[in-house]
């Protein structure tokens, strides 16, 4: 697959700057950049959920909903 993205003069400035760092092209750098992501899955499970809901920086949030006791009647069959 080939990918052409326009850049600013800084933006590519910038790129071959990280890439070096790690002492590689811009293009190795993009492409070992694309091998250390995850796919992407079709599907969300619920352990997806309860990951997300214990990675958020909000965990002090109660999400339970509050419980009512409703009155009983009386039921003839």
């Amino acid at each position: 697959m080939t990918v052409t993205i326009r850049l600013s003069d800084e933006q590519a400035e910038a790129l071959e700057a990280r890439a070096a760092t790690e002492g590689l092209s811009v293009e190795q750098w993009l492409q070992k950049l694309a091998e250390s992501l995850k796919p992407v899955r079709e599907t969300r499970t619920g352990a997806d959920l309860i990951a997300a809901l214990q990675a958020s920086p909000h965990r002090d949030i109660d999400i339970e909903p509050p419980r009512y006791r409703f009155p009983a009647r009386d039921v003839k069959l």
